[in-house]
């Protein structure tokens, strides 16, 4: 056991508790737990397990005077049994004379018939079943002498534990030498099964916390009970076993490795604003999209975000800033969106997470470079067309409110979520310059269901997702997983659109890299598309006080 893992964890915790850890052992154990914020309840209870009471000193015990007042009590009860041994003298010497002058009766021949019948039914009586009746009242007697001896001596305030145990023992043997000698023999199981409560010291702990004084613990579960429980537990899941680990895991902050997405076009934020704030880490993040480069359907895409959590309102917020450019610099846009997103436990390993968001744009057109009639995917999942008239003017700007909500919710070692966006369905025609329909953007609305394997202490994490999209008739479906080994990041994914794509990266404490590259099919002229992304992300210090929101 030289340094502590999830596997000893709780080997840990009892040394701890026993004062059995030197300093740096102790310290080793603080460094574990404040990286594996999961096993904070189990120090808790271990440290509830015990019972503190401040320590009295011999010359505290002394200066109450308990032996001084032992002495006078025997002297009172000697004083005091003069008088009585007088009047119980008198009292038997009373009895015997009345006895003396009492009238002898003679008894008659019905009383003789009568007395004789009597002990003709005693005579019937077998040997066998006086000595039955003898052994079940010395057992009980045996059991009412020794429970009443060992009450006396633990609610005796002027004796010691070790006298009391000491008592408790020798009465034991006594009982047992007096039952011997009648030819019945009592088994432990039973005369001394019952519940009697037993002394236990516990140690000080490392910590701050006083000396401990007795503990009282009774085993009040019979045998029986024991037995069932025993059989009971063998179907039970073994705490250590990978199977328990997943199914209990708390996916909020499972490890204090972030997850990685390898979506194509689509950061954590773009996937569902609930993401906001799930770490106890403040993420700063930038990420360049690079889509059809030279081609007419070229865009460049720079997002920056940062998200944190707010352990005052427990409730994560963000921030996500986009600029992007399309087709040389026909179509310019850039947009804000903030994000709220609250964080509710509904049991240990069960959160919700919805989300609010408020996006705030504008779109800029350059009219000299558009091919008017044309069809254009300024989305790559949407085809558009320039449509307009020379006859009328042509708005050069653009802008756009609108608001998305959604929800995460984590069920142990899966979680599942959903988004709607543009539910106000903003004004979006900037392609056009026809103002008798107005064009306004649709609701789209996506879904996603994701999980996480981890191993060797979290170094080894492998996370699949699956990502549906929808906006009408157009549909996105995509798949992707990522493997975390130790620092390094591998990852693949693929949709409905016979995409297919890699990723790369690198993750550290701090600072994370990754590259990642799609080959797709556009949906407008079914020739191959490649995507291009990269990420670097920055990641602050562990916050002790937010890491486990869930039970602040």
């Amino acid at each position: 056991m030289k340094i502590p893992t999830p596997e000893n964890i709780d080997h840990w915790l009892f040394d701890w508790i026993e004062g059995n850890l030197t300093p740096e052992q102790e310290e080793q154990l603080r460094l574990f737990l404040l990286l594996n914020p999961e096993f904070d309840t189990d120090a808790d209870a271990w440290r509830q397990s015990t019972l503190s009471t401040p320590e009295v000193s011999e010359a505290e015990v002394s200066s109450f005077g308990f032996a001084e007042n032992a002495m006078a009590h025997k002297k009172e009860k000697r004083r005091r049994m003069v008088p009585v041994l007088w009047f119980s003298t008198a009292g038997l010497m009373l009895a015997f004379s009345l006895a003396m002058l009492w009238p002898i009766t003679i008894p008659t021949s019905s009383s003789v018939q009568a007395k004789n019948q009597i002990e003709r039914k005693k005579a019937t009586v077998t040997p066998q079943k006086q000595r039955k009746s003898n052994r079940l009242d010395n057992r009980t007697k045996a059991l009412n002498a020794f429970q009443l001896a060992t009450k006396s001596a633990l609610m005796d305030p002027l004796s010691k534990p070790s006298e009391a145990s000491n008592f408790a023992s020798s009465k034991k043997t006594e009982i047992n030498d007096a039952i011997a000698l009648q030819g019945v023999m009592l088994s432990e199981e039973s005369v001394f099964s019952a519940n009697y409560p037993t002394l236990k010291i516990p140690r000080k702990p490392f910590d701050k916390l006083p000396n401990s004084s007795l503990t009282l613990v009774t085993n009040q579960a019979p045998n029986k009970e024991r037995q069932s429980n025993s059989h009971a537990n063998r179907f039970k899941l073994n705490k250590s076993s990978a199977i328990a680990k997943y199914v209990r895991k708390d996916n909020v902050s499972t490890s204090l490795k972030d997850r990685v997405y390898c979506i194509a076009e689509k950061s954590h934020l773009d996937l569902n604003d609930g993401f906001a704030g799930n770490r106890s880490q403040t993420r700063i993040q930038t990420s360049s999209f690079i889509r059809d480069m030279n081609g007419a359907n070229e865009k460049i895409n720079q997002q920056l975000a940062c998200d944190a959590y707010v352990r005052q309102i427990k409730s994560g917020i963000g921030l996500v800033a986009n600029y992007s450019q399309f087709g040389k610099g026909v179509i310019s846009e850039w947009s804000v969106r903030l994000i709220y997103a609250p964080k509710i436990a509904l049991s240990r390993y069960v959160s919700l997470e919805p989300s609010l968001s408020y996006t705030m744009g504008q779109k800029l057109l350059d009219y000299s470079k558009v091919n008017n009639y044309s069809n254009f995917t300024y989305n790559s999942e949407i085809i558009q067309q320039f449509q307009y008239d020379p006859n009328l003017p042509v708005g050069r700007s653009l802008i756009y409110r609108d608001l998305s909500a959604g929800a995460i919710l984590n069920l142990g070692p899966i979680y599942l979520g959903g988004k709607v966006d543009n539910l106000l369905q903003h004004q979006d025609n900037i392609h056009t310059n026809d103002f008798d329909t107005l064009d306004r953007a649709r609701t789209a609305s996506s879904f996603m269901l994701g999980t996480d394997f981890s191993a060797n202490h979290g170094k080894l994490v492998f996370s699949p997702m699956i990502s549906h999209w929808t906006n009408g008739q157009n549909q996105l479906t995509q798949v992707g997983a990522s493997l975390q080994m130790n620092r390094w990041v591998i990852g693949a994914n693929t949709s409905t659109q016979k995409a297919i794509g890699g990723l790369v990266g690198f993750q550290g404490d701090h600072l994370a890299l990754f590259l990642q590259s799609t080959k797709s099919q556009s949906i407008l002229t079914q020739q191959p598309v490649y995507l291009h992304q990269i990420t670097v992300r920055i990641n602050s210090n562990i916050s002790r006080k937010a890491r486990r929101y869930l039970y602040l």
